[in-house]
């Protein structure tokens, strides 16, 4: 009984074996109606095509390398060079090359088609339709600018302008209107004279030129942005765009401080004096006592000629102590918390606003029981 012997094989239209599926040298069949083919797998593990002509005016999907495809639609055959289709010579029966003739690009196939282009070229084939589908989107993209050019500004009816004022306006002005940056860059100061009625007789009255800049639009139409001074900041124009100056400002901080730093030589020196600390029980020469958990009254005091307008900033530095309410006036409250026997010290620390100086004093309290 004689062997059959069967190839791994496909009828599905364009289906390739892959480099898994055949050893090097091994070979496959697909043998769909539209032109059987055989495929190898080379030494480079690539997967090409051996023999087999496929016929369309179409190109065939999924081509390997070797692939044979004949274009109906001009009589030519192309083969799949593993990147793109190569077309080949035609040649006579006597072995030479026909009479060059006309070519054309328009039943050249086109390579991979996007659907990423406005709008979808994915069902194009060839040249001509791409030049057909150009022209179309030409001319659609020509129509929208039109209709985008006859459509008034947000998309309802055109606005009147009527009664509006222009630049034209100018002309026939009895007083100036706001200064302006118009699209000419003119350069306008904000000190420029005011403008003079053109009958004065009338009583109309000039109104001030500087101070105010107001913008016109490319057309001339006075917008509802406006820029303006005060207190010292000066508007103006010119030929870059609008100027904001602050210099009046400026001067007037520098002559303030001057000022200031004369008044300070007039003030008489801070004398201090001696800071002296009071309080708590049985108080002398700096020291006093208070029981555990017992609240003592301190106060600073100054024997000094020159002290009004001094600041107090009071700290425990040594202890267990807690001070009760503020501790930037010149009297202050301590809860003593430790344990007797045992000493806290409480220092106040005094400064004046006109002197760079400051001076501090402390008091040592025992924390003892009672008798």
């Amino acid at each position: 009984m004689a062997a059959r012997l069967t190839l791994k094989n496909s009828n599905v239209q364009f289906r390739n074996a892959t480099a898994e599926q055949l050893g090097e040298g091994e070979i496959a069949l697909n043998y769909h109606e539209s032109g059987p083919y055989l495929q190898c797998k080379a030494s480079n593990g690539e997967i090409v095509q051996l023999g087999g002509t496929y016929v369309s005016a179409i190109a065939p999907l999924n081509p390997i390398k070797g692939k044979q495809w004949l274009n109906s639609s001009n009589d030519r055959l192309y083969i799949y060079s593993g990147s793109a289709w190569v077309g080949t010579q035609v040649v006579n029966v006597a072995g030479e090359l026909p009479e060059p003739s006309a070519m054309t690009t328009a039943d050249l196939n086109l390579d991979q088609p996007s659907t990423r282009l406005l709008p979808d070229s994915s069902g194009l084939s060839t040249q001509k339709d791409l030049n057909i589908w150009i022209g179309d989107a030409l001319e659609d993209l020509d129509g929208r600018i039109k209709t985008i050019e006859e459509t008034p500004p947000g998309g309802g009816e055109e606005i009147n302008l009527d009664g509006y004022a222009t630049k034209q306006d100018l002309s026939v002005a009895t007083a100036n209107l706001p200064y302006r940056i118009e699209t000419d860059k003119v350069v306008r100061e904000a000190d420029a004279p005011a403008k003079t009625p053109l009958n004065a007789e009338e009583g109309v009255r000039p109104a001030t030129a500087g101070g105010e800049i107001q913008l016109v639009d490319n057309l001339g139409y006075f917008s509802n942005i406006v820029f303006q001074g005060f207190h010292g900041i000066a508007t103006s124009s010119d030929q870059s765009g609008i100027v904001i100056d602050g210099r009046e400002i400026w001067d007037k901080v520098a002559a303030l401080e001057e000022q200031v730093a004369t008044l300070i030589t007039l003030v008489p020196p801070v004398d201090y004096g001696d800071v002296t600390i009071q309080g708590g029980n049985d108080y002398q020469n700096g020291q006093c006592w208070l029981a555990p958990n017992e609240t003592g009254v301190f106060t600073c005091s100054l024997d000094g000629s020159q002290t009004h307008g001094c600041t107090y900033q009071w700290e425990l530095v040594r202890g267990d102590g807690r001070i009760s309410g503020s501790t930037t006036l010149s009297s202050v409250t301590l809860i003593c918390t430790a344990s007797a026997p045992n000493t806290l010290v409480l220092r106040c620390w005094v400064s004046h606003p006109t002197t760079e100086e400051i001076v501090h004093g402390e008091i040592t309290i025992l924390v003892q029981n009672p008798d």
